[in-house]
């Protein structure tokens, strides 16, 4: 494998870690950040259908009956309660899907509580719309009598019980969420903790493949410095086939060219010392017929 080829994996290694690291975070997170506001959501939604029937509920029981738009009044806002009545439904019956499971009591106990004041509810409104039919103005301010005692006393009772309980299932949901939260990223910690432990531990593997040769061609640089000697049968080390490995046979095919070159210098420095010899004894015919490595 190639300097290049490790390097490249060294970077994929490191990237894949980071995804491994962030993509279980991010879902992690994601997944908090879902279920948490879907129920806040379901809560908040439940509370503002009990904040319209408590306004409907009160416009009622405050309106002034003597009044000539009192039948239209109270016709707007038994509409009025009908429509909350059908999106608190339909808002208990979703937020069922999503309920926790530590939550689930709490659920029940809220589901029973709607249910109670669901006929406190549809009692007031059945006795308003017979109000409406009454012609009598004393009878009928007897019956709107009843329906204002229903509205201060039974429904105002089974509304705060049920506000209570939505306070603690909303107070319960942020509390499972931050500790699920601390674990989850509790988890995803300890996963980087290992994922890069392996990660250094692969990248400091590969690191070594690329610095032995390295290290190798240095050792053989100060072997071949160290002595004139040397030179003539010093060779570096070959291991591997990448680019180091490549510098080296070439280096080494340069130092061979060098001792060959040495070899034919001194053969030519011995033969021109024997021809001078025979030249200051007179024999002059003599010539040097070997060739210098640089003529």
């Amino acid at each position: 494998m190639t300097i290049r080829l490790k390097l490249l994996f060294i970077s994929l290694l490191s990237l894949a870690g980071l995804l491994f690291i962030g993509a279980p975070a991010a879902w992690v997170i994601n997944d908090l950040g879902r279920d948490t506001m879907g129920a806040l959501q379901h809560v908040t939604t439940i509370q503002e259908h009990l904040n319209q029937l408590k306004s409907a509920e009160r416009t009622i029981a405050s309106a002034e009956y003597s009044e000539n738009d009192i039948f239209s009044e109270i016709k707007q806002q038994l509409s009025l309660i009908d429509q909350a009545n059908k999106g608190l439904d339909e808002t208990l019956a979703g937020y069922a899907h999503i309920v926790a499971d530590d939550e689930q009591e709490l659920y029940n106990t809220l589901k029973t509580k709607l249910a109670l004041y669901r006929k406190t509810n549809d009692t007031i409104a059945s006795k308003s719309r017979e109000a409406l039919q009454i012609r009598d103005d004393f009878e009928r301010e007897a019956k709107l009598r009843e329906v204002r005692d229903l509205i201060y006393g039974e429904s105002r009772k089974q509304i705060e019980a049920s506000e209570v309980i939505l306070k603690t299932i909303a107070s319960k949901t942020i509390a499972s969420s931050q500790s699920r939260a601390h674990i989850g990223l509790l988890l995803v910690l300890i996963a980087s903790v290992v994922v890069t432990a392996m990660t250094m531990m692969i990248a400091w593997a590969l690191g070594r493949t690329i610095l032995r040769p390295i290290h190798a061609m240095q050792q053989g640089f100060d072997q071949l410095t160290s002595s004139h000697d040397k030179i003539a049968g010093g060779t570096i080390a070959i291991e591997g086939d990448d680019e180091m490995a490549q510098l080296a046979d070439r280096f080494n095919n340069y130092l061979a060219q060098i001792n060959a070159n040495l070899e034919t210098d001194r053969a030519f420095v011995a033969e021109a010392a024997e021809v001078a010899a025979h030249v200051r004894h007179g024999y002059i015919g003599f010539r040097i017929e070997k060739k210098s490595s640089k003529p």
